[in-house]
């Protein structure tokens, strides 16, 4: 074999493994129909997928901010608990009460074409993959509503609260709807104690959600 020859064998099978490496990332890269719970860390404790709530303390009645939060991405906008922390990320946002007694979460990703997902079942894998390995999870009732383009779930677990290693039982809600061609998950967790205190303030939240707002219509904190 001449040696030109030999220059063009070796030039095809580096292409070829480019292009077997190009391929390989490209299938790791597509989206799945929704993101798993995301984790944003706040010192001292970790909040998100699993809240390590502070003891209950006498709170004043929970308003809602007077101006929308609307996402970076200019996905959406949603209403918001007045004095609530916010954590964003790419696809996602966390609103957590100043004593950790509760937290609210919206995470959208590209919805599949019209039709062809089942919601209730992404909804159950979404929460059990997030919380479906805490102590004494039990996934309560999953159900769609008429026109098929909401799923809901409720869930409770256990939680161990640091640094006293007090074991919290807390409930969940999750909401799912396609919109427009996306998949909004909004995520309620929160102690029991809170429920009567909150039940309307999240009522409220889960039918805020406006998707595409105009920049003038909403505030970004």
């Amino acid at each position: 074999m001449t040696q030109g020859r030999q220059w063009a064998v070796v030039i095809t099978l580096l292409l070829t493994g480019v292009a077997v490496i190009l391929f390989l990332w490209w299938i790791d890269s597509e989206p799945s129909e929704l993101p798993p719970p995301f984790v944003f860390q706040r010192a001292p404790t970790s909040v998100g997928r699993r809240p390590t709530p502070l003891p209950l303390a006498d709170q004043p009645n929970i308003t809602i901010a007077s101006k929308s939060y609307r996402h970076p991405s200019g996905t959406f906008s949603v209403k918001h608990p007045d004095g609530w922390q916010t954590d964003e990320a790419e696809d996602a946002v966390l609103f957590t009460a100043p004593d950790d007694s509760a937290q609210y979460s919206v995470s959208f990703r590209k919805a599949a074409a019209t039709g062809s997902t089942d919601l209730n079942n992404i909804v159950r894998g979404y929460v059990q993959s997030g919380w479906g390995d805490l102590p004494k999870f039990k996934l309560e009732k999953v159900e769609a509503n008429t026109s098929g383009n909401k799923s809901f779930a409720t869930f409770s677990f256990e939680q161990v609260a640091l640094p006293e290693k007090i074991v919290i039982r807390m409930i969940g809600q999750a909401l799912l709807q396609r919109q427009s061609g996306i998949l909004f998950n909004q995520t309620f967790l929160l102690r029991p104690e809170a429920q009567n205190r909150l039940a309307d303030i999240f009522q409220s939240l889960s039918g805020s959600l406006v998707v595409n707002p105009s920049p003038t219509s909403s505030a970004a904190k």
